[in-house]
């Protein structure tokens, strides 16, 4: 999948056993107080937009969707929402990135425990990412599609990354870790007003 360049140092494990029912999401080695003190900047409409990795920022290969989906200010205490998805040969399958940025940390940690509550059913564990909130994966399929997805807070961001496929399982939440990786560095770069930077070439 190419090596993952960045300045920041954040790893990503995963394992996958049997659903984890009632799973706690897994905090970071540092305390999440700590990771939330390094967020400086609440990202809107044109920050989230930057955060989305372009074709230049993901393997080789990879074709585009289509446009990035990109919204600003909503209700519940949003001020951002942005996604965009990529045709992966190498994964067989779709990889989407999105994030959501709400006004408050405290306003994403609740958003963050509901989208864990309505997962409970699918979710695989362990899991840990250094230098995030909170992070959580799972897996399911519907029909003839399965899908597999990690997702983060950091601060007052929520992101995730997601890859689906049809007509074979759902794939190992650790394929997805130089991605995650990835992503997660670009949401923290951008909330210290840095240019995002970080790619998985």
């Amino acid at each position: 999948m190419g090596s993952w360049r960045s300045a920041g140092a954040l790893v990503l494990v995963v394992g996958v056993g049997a659903a984890a029912c009632g799973s706690e999401a897994q905090p970071a080695k540092e305390s999440a107080a700590g990771a939330s003190a390094r967020v400086t900047k609440t990202l809107g409409e044109q920050e989230v937009r930057g955060v989305l990795p372009g074709p230049s920022d993901v393997p080789e290969g990879w074709r585009p969707r289509r446009a990035p989906e990109v919204r600003g200010q909503g209700e519940g205490g949003s001020v951002g929402f942005a996604r965009r998805g990529y045709q992966a040969p190498d994964l067989d399958g779709v990889v989407g990135f999105g994030l959501h940025s709400f006004s408050s940390a405290k306003t994403s940690r609740v958003e963050f425990a509901g989208m864990q509550k309505r997962s409970e059913s699918s979710l695989v564990k362990p899991v840990r990412l250094d230098a995030v909130d909170e992070v959580i994966a799972s897996k399911y399929c519907l029909g003839p599609g399965c899908f597999t997805f990690v997702q983060f807070r950091i601060g007052a961001v929520n992101g995730w990354v997601n890859l689906n496929v049809d007509d074979h399982p759902a794939a190992d939440p650790k394929v997805l870790n130089p991605l995650v990786r990835m992503f997660a560095e670009r949401v923290r770069q951008v909330q210290q007003g840095e240019e995002p930077t970080a790619s998985a070439r």
